[in-house]
């Protein structure tokens, strides 16, 4: 598996978190008072722990694009100096 799909994987894993956070506010909304301030809370603590999750999987998104273009780069930077030492190692006398 690939950074690219890696990353992908966790994107669905963080929106399979949010739909089973919905899934519990709607059932906290059925509970007592007691009970429903307690599950809000532990939602809430969720909601922060996916926000976070997300905020790093676009970090690592971001930087793993950054990458491809550096490398991009790197490659095409490569092929021009092949391109130009080429011709000028066989203009050099003796070769």
């Amino acid at each position: 598996m690939g950074k690219t799909d890696c990353l992908d994987t966790m994107e669905m894993q963080i929106e399979e978190w949010g739909t089973k956070i919905e899934e519990l506010m709607r059932e906290a909304e059925k509970m007592h008072d007691g009970n429903r301030h307690k599950i809000y809370s532990q939602i809430k603590s969720l909601r922060m722990k996916q926000e976070a999750t997300q905020k790093r999987v676009n970090k690592l998104k971001k930087m793993n694009e950054e990458l491809a273009e550096q490398i991009k780069i790197k490659n095409e930077v490569e092929e021009v100096l092949n391109n130009l030492s080429s011709p000028l190692e066989a203009s050099l006398p003796g070769k």
